[in-house]
């Protein structure tokens, strides 16, 4: 069981939106994360010059629960599902 999990990312915005390299792994991974009774939390690892103003997303995109830069811990306390109209 996973308490969690170090997600590497190219870029990333404050909502927990996150870029990855194109292949969707750790999406497919994790999308029945939310139907666990235990989740672990996701954690992007970056560095702080790889901030994006604003990443869209899709559906079936798994948001970050926070962001760990060299100069910061960012918590994600409004993922970018949340933000989604008709998100779960």
């Amino acid at each position: 069981m996973l308490d969690v999990v170090l997600v590497p990312l190219v870029g990333f915005d404050r909502r927990g939106n996150r870029l990855g390299m194109g292949k969707g792994y750790y999406d497919r991974t994790f999308e029945n994360r939310h139907k666990a009774w235990h989740k672990p939390t996701l954690v992007g690892i970056a560095y702080s010059f790889q901030e994006c103003a604003d990443l869209s997303s899709n559906p079936w995109d798994i948001p970050l629960q926070a962001i760990v830069t060299e100069s910061e811990v960012i918590y994600c306390s409004c993922t970018a599902k949340q933000n989604q109209p008709g998100a779960n």
